[in-house]
């Protein structure tokens, strides 16, 4: 059975735009999951590409559930494109979840900065945000690629109930739609501090 605090998250931005540091300082590791994960658990390895179709099916048949459980579900993948979002957003539908894209506006200079750093440090010894993340280089021109499409395709309000856009800092800098989420969802801890974001809703201040 859904609860009125359940929701998807989905992250959306290229590598080293900072999602999975984000989302790890706001949710427990069960919450959390990623192509990455599926992928290690599939071949070991968190960027063997040739288990990227299984591991697809794996992140759906998860969200699929957890939607069906009233469970909060953070979805930590690129989640650049409209296609790579619309199955979940189906399931959270069929559920009544509300969906939230929180959408990482860090400049590609700083996301190309940060993967660099992964590759000096190693893709072993990199210490990742929180088990399952990925700690390894992406190629640069792959971060450019998704970089891109996140800016040509990001998730509006009608295909999600509500957009946070969050800095390279890991600030909340807008919102949009907020005043469509369930109180009990912006009541809920991991949005603490969001709603100081210059565009919250006048209402959420009388809370």
């Amino acid at each position: 059975m859904t609860t009125d605090a359940a929701a998807l998250v989905l992250l959306v931005g290229p590598p080293g735009s900072g999602k999975s540091t984000w989302a790890a300082r706001r949710f427990p590791v069960h919450d959390l999951f990623s192509l990455d994960m599926f992928r290690r658990i599939l071949t070991g390895d968190v960027a063997d590409q040739s288990a990227t179709r299984e591991a697809v099916r794996m992140l759906d048949l998860v969200v699929a559930f957890r939607m069906a459980s009233g469970l909060t579900t953070v979805v930590d993948a690129c989640n650049t494109r409209p296609e790579h979002r619309e199955r979940m957003i189906a399931e959270a539908r069929e559920y009544g979840v509300p969906v939230l894209a929180v959408v990482m506006a860090t400049p590609l200079e700083v996301c190309l900065t940060r993967n660099a750093a992964r590759e000096v440090v190693g893709a072993e010894a990199a210490a990742a945000p929180y088990p399952g993340a990925n700690a390894a280089p992406v190629p640069p021109d792959i971060v450019a690629k998704l970089a891109l499409e996140a800016a040509e395709t990001p998730p509006r309000l009608g295909e999600v109930d509500a957009v946070l856009t969050v800095g390279a800092d890991g600030a909340a800098v807008e919102w949009d739609g907020a005043d469509r989420l369930p109180i009990e969802v912006l009541a809920a801890p991991w949005l603490a501090g969001t709603l100081d974001a210059p565009d919250r809703p006048r209402w959420v201040e009388l809370r």
